[in-house]
């Protein structure tokens, strides 16, 4: 009897050492000694099983966004002094995204524009862009990196009649071809944290902005420039898949040229805007992509 009794309080120290493996600290600082039985991903809650005043077993759950930090197989080590918090990030540490859609110029027609110019000038602000983005999540709400962003519109009228700088009218064709990209550093946040399936993020990019428009009046010739631009966007996520989100995004590109240069192919030409004009490249952009989350 005394065996059996010595073998039973032996059995209930290796069931309480080996049940309470995992630990979970809560955003108030609570520590839970449990067993996690589900935790996936896809799933906003954390399931766990805990003895209840040492006594009772009992199954409970919490929001992630609850959650502080989570280790599992916490208790495993071979003795106190060993013992680490190991966490386990909620959240991806790497995203890359890629977008597409429509795009508008949003400057302005000069008033001095009319016909056909007008109507010319309307149909070249659209156009369509592709974009790529690179962040590194420090936490659930923020996160910084890279982001690359393209624009192009076309437009082509023939048979036009046109009157060049000396006053001489030229029958030819016209062409514009515009090409905006942009390079810079991102940061994004999230607006709505701890649903891990959609959440809606604003971003801020500040860069590099370079316009090409390879035109033609009669006569072929390039037109580039730049100058510094500002991205801010508005876009909501949802995850399909435990690695995979599609996003639909707004956007408003920001740039201004204060000059520019022009190259017919035997001589080149800067223009010099003065104080009270310059060349808006502003664009208005909605796209439709998807993040790989890692």
């Amino acid at each position: 009897m005394i065996k059996f009794f010595g073998f039973l309080i032996l059995f209930v120290g290796i069931v309480n050492v080996t049940f309470s493996q995992d630990l979970i600290v809560t955003n108030e600082g609570d520590s839970i000694n449990c067993t996690i039985t589900k935790n996936k991903n896809k799933d906003e809650y954390v399931y766990f099983t805990f003895k209840y005043e040492n006594k009772e077993l009992r199954n409970s759950l919490l929001n992630k966004n609850q959650i502080k930090t989570l280790s599992e197989n916490f208790y495993s080590a071979s003795s106190p002094e060993k013992l680490e918090l190991k966490t386990k990030s909620l959240h991806p540490n790497y995203t890359i995204g890629f977008n597409g859609g429509y795009s508008y110029r949003t400057g302005k027609i000069s008033p001095s524009a009319s016909g056909f110019v007008r109507d010319y000038l309307k149909k070249l602000k659209s156009g369509y862009c592709l974009g790529a983005d690179l962040y590194y999540l420090t936490s659930e709400s923020f996160g910084f990196g890279l982001r690359y962003s393209f624009y192009n519109s076309r437009n082509y009228y023939e048979n036009a009649l046109v009157t060049d700088e000396y006053g001489k009218v030229i029958y030819g064709d016209i062409e514009d071809n515009i090409f905006i990209q942009m390079i810079c550093p991102s940061v994004i946040t999230k607006l709505l944290k701890g649903n891990t399936k959609q959440d809606l993020s604003l971003g801020f990019s500040l860069g590099y902005q370079s316009y090409i428009n390879r035109a033609k009046v009669v006569e072929e010739f390039k037109i580039t420039g730049n100058t510094v631009g500002l991205i801010i966007d508005l876009a909501y996520n949802r995850k399909i898949f435990k690695n995979l989100e599609i996003n639909i995004t707004t956007a408003m590109l920001i740039g201004y040229l204060s000059k520019f240069k022009i190259d017919n192919g035997i001589t080149k030409e800067t223009i010099n805007l003065n104080d009270n004009y310059s060349e808006d490249i502003s664009r208005f952009e909605f796209k439709i992509g998807f993040r790989l989350l890692k």
